[in-house]
């Protein structure tokens, strides 16, 4: 009975619990106003919900003014990882160019290309765990820059990034270094700070 609404790669936890076959699951779409103020809101109507509580929780969001819809577990797989994908690339990208917002990076052409080498470098790391492979490389870019057009002038947050890294560049490290990934976080991170993020994970730099 248990539903777990997430951000980032929650499923090897799942896994590690027994739970990855039983429990709902939701993948949140939420936005905010600059600076906080004014709570949260529905987030594009993005999110979706899976498993045996899919219907009543697609209801309780509704409730709090969060469209949702239902989606069979291969959907929300892939679905979660664009996310994943999204949420480890975009905040270093940005903060390596200086806070650029997400509707720049995409349409600068440079850093478009460097959007997509690092999307399907992660992709070869991680997809699989997810049941995808180098062939949904092109639409899960496409999808990467549909959703940042669509919230051209956001500016991740670096520091909700750091404190999430476990959840989101993380599930990439542990399994694999790769370069394009570590040059990213280079240029996004003092070496310090950077040496410290992967001193939690278990990674020495």
């Amino acid at each position: 009975d248990l539903v777990f609404m997430q951000n980032g790669a929650i499923e090897p936890w799942l896994a590690a619990q027994g739970l990855e076959a039983t429990a709902t699951r939701a993948l949140l779409y939420l936005a905010a106003a600059e600076g906080g103020r004014g709570g949260l809101r529905d987030g594009g109507g993005l999110s979706i919900a899976s498993g045996p509580w899919a219907v009543e929780t697609r209801l309780a969001l509704g409730a709090a003014g969060v469209a949702a819809r239902e989606v069979p577990q291969e959907e929300f797989a892939r679905l979660a990882f664009r996310k994943l994908l999204w949420s480890s690339i975009f905040w270093c990208l940005s903060a390596g160019r200086g806070g650029a917002p997400v509707g720049e990076l995409v349409r600068d052409l440079d850093s478009r290309e460097e959007v997509e080498a690092l999307a399907c470098e992660l992709l070869a790391v991680g997809g699989p765990a997810y049941g995808l492979c180098g062939d949904d490389g092109e639409e899960l870019v496409t999808d990467l820059v549909h959703y940042s057009l669509s919230i051209p002038h956001a500016v991740p947050s670096v520091p909700m990034a750091l404190e999430e890294l476990s959840w989101r560049n993380g599930f990439f490290l542990r399994r694999r270094r790769s370069p394009l990934h570590l040059a990213a976080l280079r240029r996004a991170l003092p070496a310090a700070d950077l040496r410290t993020a992967l001193a939690r994970l278990g990674s020495p730099p």
